[in-house]
C-alpha cells in the first residue's frame, strides 16, 4: 500500500522516517528530537518504523506545541 503524493492518506503500515516526516510535513531532524522527547517508535533492524495512530495520539498530548500536526 502506497502514500499519495501529497500525503493527506496515510498509509495503513508501519511508517519509515521519511514516510512519516513527508506525512506530518516536518523534518526528519524534527522527528530525531521527537523520538528524544517520548514519541513512540518500533525498532526494525536498526531502523526505527513508526505505528501513525500512536505518533498522532502523542502528538494530541503535545496539542500546544503541534497543533497543526492534527490538521492532516
Amino acid at each position: 500500500m502506497t502514500s499519495s503524493s501529497d500525503g493527506s492518506q496515510p498509509p495503513g503500515r508501519l511508517l519509515t522516517k521519511r514516510e512519516l516526516a513527508e506525512f506530518l510535513q516536518r523534518t526528519p531532524r524534527t522527528l530525531d528530537n521527537y523520538v528524544r522527547q517520548g514519541m513512540p517508535y518500533i525498532p526494525c533492524g536498526g531502523g526505527k518504523r513508526f505505528d501513525l495512530p500512536s505518533v498522532l495520539d502523542w502528538l494530541r498530548t503535545r496539542e500546544d506545541d503541534e497543533p497543526e500536526a492534527l490538521a492532516s
